[in-house]
């Protein structure tokens, strides 16, 4: 068997990300909360500082936007119906945001990323899943001091919802 590099993807995690977008109906949920004529895609590989998912930037609105599901969500077990859906629906919410205010989106320093991580979250809440965000956000804190990881913006994301019930 071949050595595999944490950068590298296997087979066997693009099969499991196959299986779990088709077992949690991923692709139902996203036509549900995305605008018409949104096309989303979804690619795997490994993020920086642990990253758990992503939604890069673009330059324009026009064309598919990617979702890119980092490994890590296998490793850790986050593949719930609960935490899995609920972190695509978060970077849903970065994909919907971007598009609508592209040229905003792009003047953001990436030091004040903070505002477009909650604004992210507040489309979760919209969608009707502050609940399973409360907890996969638990979850990823828990797990990220478990693997001796540091987490960003997990604990800030956390208290803000609790702040705004």
């Amino acid at each position: 068997m071949e050595e595999v590099t944490k950068n590298e993807v296997t087979q066997s995690e693009l099969d499991q990300f196959s299986a779990l977008l088709k077992e949690h109906e991923i692709e139902a949920l996203v036509a549900k909360h995305k605008p018409q004529g949104l096309q989303v895609s979804f690619d795997v590989e490994w993020l920086r500082d642990n990253a758990l998912a992503a939604s890069f930037r673009r330059t324009h609105t026009a064309g598919a936007h990617s979702i890119t599901l980092s490994p890590l969500l296998l490793q850790w077990g986050l593949t719930d119906g609960i935490a899995f859906p609920t972190i695509i629906l978060h970077e849903l919410g970065h994909v919907i945001d971007r598009v609508r205010n592209w040229k905003r989106y792009g003047s953001i320093e990436p030091f004040d990323h903070e505002v477009l991580e909650y604004e992210a979250d507040d489309f979760v809440v919209g969608c009707g899943w502050k609940d399973s965000l409360i907890e996969t956000l638990r979850r990823s804190i828990a797990l990220a001091m478990e693997h001796e990881v540091q987490e960003r913006m997990a604990r800030k994301r956390l208290s803000r919802l609790f702040n705004a019930a």
